[in-house]
């Protein structure tokens, strides 16, 4: 049976939860390729699970950061424990080979299961609270959204305009801060935002 969604996994930040239901598919697809035996796509698939767990961290901590989240090197440790032990059950399951048994697929499988399940709600379910604190913020910003725009660009301007609001910091600041530049477009959708708070 595959992993669901369900609401009481969310922290109370929609780029936060979104990353996370996207883990939920990638070892739900880990999971089918465990299950069919196929190793390349298992491969991949492990791959993805390694790039975007990276990528959800970096994001994850960087959120934490922005609200003022007491327990971030606890958090950062957590990360790091995490992606070591996905390293490991990597290099278990190449040394393993092509010869899985129902074992072995269950065990790689409970595995992957506890490994997400447990970091939402050991760690990331903690936040929830301070991530709360900024619902007004979120709601608000969803007055401003585009169909035209994509979801990812979407949720960037959202973690953006949260930042600044937050810090009470321009964006020039953010854009230092994180040492990134952002279209006039952008600068001025972000003007249009602030003046309406």
């Amino acid at each position: 049976m595959s992993l669901v969604w369900r609401d009481q996994l969310s922290v109370g930040n929609d780029v936060i939860d979104a990353d996370h239901k996207y883990l939920i598919e990638i070892i739900n697809r880990a999971e089918h390729s465990l299950r069919a035996r196929n190793h390349r796509e298992l491969v991949e698939v492990l791959e993805s699970l390694d790039q975007y767990s990276r990528l959800h961290f970096e994001r994850e901590e960087k959120i934490a950061e922005a609200v003022g989240y007491t327990l971030i090197p606890h958090l950062n440790q957590s990360h790091r424990e995490l992606l070591a032990q996905l390293d490991h059950i990597r290099g278990e399951f190449d040394a393993m080979g092509h010869d899985w048994s129902a074992e072995t697929v269950e065990h790689f499988t409970q595995f992957l299961r506890d490994w997400l399940i447990n970091h939402v709600v050991r760690e990331d379910l903690l936040m929830k609270p301070i991530l709360q604190t900024d619902h007004l913020t979120r709601s608000r910003l969803s007055e401003y959204h585009c169909p035209r725009m994509t979801y990812d660009l979407t949720k960037l301007i959202e973690l953006i305009l949260a930042f600044c609001i937050i810090r009470k910091q321009s964006i020039e600041i953010f854009t230092s801060h994180f040492r990134v530049e952002f279209s006039q477009d952008l600068i001025n959708l972000y003007n249009l935002v602030v003046i309406s708070f």
